[in-house]
C-alpha cells in the first residue's frame, strides 16, 4: 500500500524552502539549513501565532527559583518593614531618594579627609608663601624642604603665578585698560592697578583650588614654587597682600655645570631655549647669559617686595638646611634666613 505525502504547502500554509537555501542565524552569519520533521514547516523557529497559541494551551510555567541573597524570599527589602510596608524616612532600595531626580546615578561619597577642612586653611589665599627663582638654582631642594614643614605644603610647579597674572590681563583687556599717560591707579611697579573684582576673583579661584589640596595633606599654608615667577611678583604682590616670597639665588657656575648635565644632548628646557637659539653652539655662554637675566630680574622682584622678600642662598642651604626650618618655618614663619657674609680678613702685621 502507498502512502502519499501531503505537499507542505497544503499543510501549513506556505512555500517550502528550496533546497540548498541555509537558515540565517542570529548572529547574521548562514548556517546549515535545520532538518525538518514530517508535519512542520520548513523553519525550525515557530511563528509568532504558533508560540501565542502554545502558550494559551499550556499556561503559566513555573515560577523562576528566587535568587539567594539580600532579597531572598522572607527577607524584607531595605526601607520595607516585613509585611511590606515603607518604613518612614527611609528610601526603598532601587526607588530614588526624595529631590533626586529619577534615572540619575547617586553621588560618589566624599573622602573624610577632603570633608574636613581646618578652620586656618578656609583661605589659603590669606598667606601664601611663594618662590621666586629660575631654572637649575636648587629649587626643587628648596621645596622639599618646605613642603617637609608640618603646616606647610608645596606641590610640584603648578604655574599658579602665570595663570593669576592671565586672569589679571584679560580683567584688564575686558575692562578696558586705560592709557600709560592717565591717571588711572597704578602699582609701585608703574603698572596698571589690578581691579578690586579681579582681585577677588582671583582669590577665590585659588581657595577653590588650595583649599582642598591643604585639607588633603593636612596642612594650614600654601607653598607655590613655579619657574619664572619673578616676571610676575607685580601681580602676586597686590592679590596677595598677606604673602612671603622666597628669592633663591645660586653660584653661576654651579648653575652652567647643572644646566650642561640636565641637557647633555642641548639646551632645551628650564627656559633656555631662547638663550641656545641666540648663542648656537656655545652653551656655556648662553647659560651664563640666563643666570645674568635672571638673577637681575629676582633682584629687582626683591628690591619691590622690600620686607615681604627674604634671600635664600643655595649653598647656604645646602650648608645648613635646618637654618630654614627653625628662621622661617618656625613657630611664627616670620623671619628668614639671611645670607652670611663672610668678615673681611685682617691683613697681616709684621
Amino acid at each position: 500500500m502507498w502512502l502519499v505525502r501531503q505537499p507542505p504547502a497544503l499543510r501549513g500554509g506556505t512555500q517550502p524552502a528550496p533546497r540548498g537555501t541555509s537558515v540565517p542565524r542570529e548572529n547574521g552569519y548562514p548556517g546549515p539549513a535545520a532538518p525538518r520533521e514530517f508535519g512542520k514547516p520548513p523553519s525550525s523557529r515557530p511563528s509568532a501565532p504558533a508560540q501565542n497559541a502554545g502558550l494559551a494551551q499550556k499556561g503559566p510555567g513555573p515560577a523562576a527559583p528566587v535568587p539567594a541573597g539580600p532579597h531572598a524570599a522572607g527577607q524584607p527589602v531595605q526601607g520595607q518593614s516585613a509585611q511590606g510596608q515603607p518604613v518612614q524616612g527611609q528610601p526603598v532600595q532601587g526607588q530614588p531618594a526624595q529631590g533626586q531626580p529619577i534615572g540619575s546615578e547617586p553621588a560618589w561619597p566624599v573622602p573624610a579627609v577632603a570633608r574636613t577642612v581646618q578652620p586656618d586653611a578656609a583661605d589659603p589665599s590669606a598667606d601664601p608663601v611663594f618662590v621666586v627663582c629660575a631654572g637649575r638654582s636648587g629649587s626643587t631642594l628648596l621645596r622639599f624642604l618646605l613642603d617637609a614643614h608640618p603646616d606647610l605644603a608645596c606641590p610640584p610647579e603648578t604655574r599658579l603665578p602665570a595663570m593669576c597674572a592671565q586672569i589679571a590681563t584679560v580683567w584688564l583687556q575686558l575692562a578696558g585698560s586705560p592709557p600709560p599717560d592717565s591717571a588711572a591707579a597704578k602699582d609701585h611697579g608703574g603698572q596698571p592697578a589690578v581691579p578690586r573684582p579681579a582681585i577677588a576673583g582671583i582669590r577665590q579661584t585659588m581657595n577653590m583650588m588650595a583649599g582642598p589640596y591643604l585639607a588633603q595633606r593636612g596642612k594650614r599654608r600654601y607653598c607655590d614654587k613655579s619657574l619664572g615667577a619673578a616676571e610676575h611678583v607685580p601681580v602676586l604682590r597686590e592679590v596677595f597682600p598677606g604673602a612671603k616670597f622666597l628669592c633663591l639665588y645660586r653660584h653661576p657656575m654651579d648653575v652652567i655645570a647643572s644646566g650642561i648635565e640636565a641637557s647633555p644632548w642641548g639646551l632645551s628646557g628650564f627656559g633656555f631655549d631662547g638663550y641656545a637659539a641666540a648663542s648656537p653652539g656655545n652653551a656655556v655662554k648662553a647659560l651664563a647669559q640666563f643666570w645674568a637675566d635672571n638673577t637681575a630680574q629676582i633682584l629687582a622682584a626683591e628690591e619691590q617686595l622690600g620686607e615681604r622678600a627674604h634671600r635664600v642662598r643655595y649653598e647656604d642651604l645646602v650648608a645648613d638646611p635646618e637654618r630654614l626650618r627653625s628662621a622661617f618655618l618656625g613657630t611664627g614663619g616670620d623671619e628668614a634666613p639671611k645670607p652670611r657674609r663672610r668678615a673681611p680678613r685682617k691683613k697681616a702685621t709684621s
